[in-house]
């Protein structure tokens, strides 16, 4: 197999590799030990991953950043390889 890019992670930073590279016509690989998207430690990161949009207040950016983003009965599986 031979691949441009190598991406290692299909959290929030290695998909944005993925895709920042494949937008730019690179052949790309993604290598993950997750059989489900939703086992990345991206959705564990509550409160690490932020976006500020430009109406977003104060307030707003608060509460979001202290409320939980895993849905109740929806938490990843955690599993040892």
């Amino acid at each position: 197999m031979t691949t441009d890019i190598l991406v290692i992670g299909s959290g929030l930073a290695g998909c944005a590799a993925a895709l920042a590279a494949a937008k730019r016509n690179a052949e790309v690989t993604l290598l993950t030990r997750c059989s489900q998207p939703e086992e990345s430690n991206t959705l564990w990161a509550h409160g690490g991953i932020i976006y500020e949009g430009e109406n977003d207040s104060p307030r707003w950016r608060s509460k979001a950043r202290l409320e939980p983003r895993v849905p109740p009965g929806k938490a990843p599986r955690r599993t040892r390889g």
